[in-house]
């Protein structure tokens, strides 16, 4: 091969070696680009995924509360409860309307002794575990939960709240329960609503009431229907 030819192959060749090091590059960028992309994508689903089983939780967290409050208020009603000893109706127009005279009843199943949900969660209220680890209602118009040391979140103030849980009340006025029935006897129902604040929420008040505040998919909502089925003998 003669020299001119030699050198006209050797260019040939680093041109063909630049243009395969170019196509290179371009398909391990456009590699690494969607791949970061899919891993970007996949922890903001995560992160959306952790929020709402953290929020499903808290909320039937909340529901179970005023369950246990109303059991509790029925087994300290029951007769090994002593000076709370649970109501005998006289005539069938007391108390426990629903039953006949000489029958026993539970006509504080909602209202006490233990626990006093009526009263306390007039339409909205706060669920709060105190530092005896004991749970409370109460009327307070801030719903945030905070995450603390432990692991649990709680109404005591740590950091910045991220979540809110507020606890609706409603009884049920179909008939016949309505309007005849008194407040012990009708069907009670819970809400429990928990909202969070995070990447693509909008803005929402953890200060008020968060069932008030429009559609928004940073919320959740678990709903369970309570009786006071001891009395219905």
């Amino acid at each position: 091969m003669s020299q001119k030819a030699s050198k006209l192959f050797n260019n040939n060749s680093n041109g063909q070696s630049l243009i395969e090091t170019i196509v290179a590059i371009f398909i391990l960028t456009t590699a690494l680009s969607a791949g970061v992309g899919l891993a970007i994508y996949a922890f903001g689903s995560s992160q959306v995924t952790l929020n709402e089983i953290t929020a499903t939780n808290l909320a039937r967290e909340g529901v179970d509360v005023v369950h246990m409050m109303r059991d509790s208020n029925w087994l300290a009603g029951d007769s090994a409860g002593g000076a709370n000893a649970m109501h005998v109706a006289t005539s069938g127009a007391d108390t426990c309307g629903d039953l006949g005279a000489g029958k026993a009843c539970y006509p504080n199943a909602y209202s006490g002794p233990s626990f006093n949900i009526v009263s306390a969660c007039v339409s909205n209220c706060r669920i709060s575990l105190d530092s005896n680890n004991n749970w409370t209602l109460d009327s307070t118009v801030d719903y945030s939960l905070y995450l603390q040391p432990s692991g649990i979140y709680s109404t005591t103030v740590n950091g910045t709240a991220t979540y809110a849980r507020m606890i609706n009340v409603t009884y049920n006025q179909i008939s016949p329960c309505s309007p005849s029935c008194a407040v012990s006897n009708k069907e009670m129902v819970v809400k429990s609503v928990v909202a969070w604040k995070g990447k693509g929420c909008p803005a929402i008040s953890f200060t008020s009431d968060l069932l008030a505040q429009g559609t928004t998919k940073c919320r959740t909502i678990v709903e369970e229907h309570l009786t006071n089925w001891k009395d219905y003998q």
